[in-house]
């Protein structure tokens, strides 16, 4: 099961120079890339997304999403839809429920860790990732 969320900045890049920095970035972290137009990159995680990761990796993953660009005087929007699997949290919670029921109501308070975890990634994502790709080429000449 995967929620779906969208996240939208406005950089100082024309669309072809932000597109093609959106591109190196979603290689450089092994996403696949499932299509690419002058508007529009698909990308997903599927293959990789077995794999163990470290656990800061969490933070910053995506299962799948998609960039929209669109310029405007000199400047170009991006807007990321995004899709983040809740199927570990899901089994997280109903463990936690299940010992409620069987052990003692105090386990409940594990849930609220639980739940803020996914809320502090989808956070991370949300103000992060596109910040990640302008940075991109800086990086790179340094």
């Amino acid at each position: 099961m995967k929620l779906i969320f969208k996240t939208q900045k406005t950089v100082n890049f024309d669309r072809e120079t932000i597109r093609e920095k959106a591109i190196r970035f979603l290689q450089k972290r092994d996403y696949n890339i499932t299509k690419t137009t002058t508007t529009l990159i698909a990308f997903n995680n599927e293959a990789k997304s077995w794999r163990s990761v470290p656990y800061s990796a969490y933070y910053s993953t995506i299962d799948e999403g998609q960039f929209e660009f669109a310029e405007n005087n000199g400047q170009s929007d991006i807007h990321l839809v995004f899709r983040v699997s809740i199927t570990i949290e899901i089994i997280e919670l109903l463990i936690i429920i299940i010992a409620t029921i069987c052990v003692d109501y105090r386990a409940l308070f594990l849930a609220i860790i639980f739940i803020l975890n996914f809320v502090a990634k989808v956070q991370n994502i949300r103000n992060n990732f596109i910040k990640n790709i302008e940075r991109i080429d800086s990086q790179k000449t340094e």
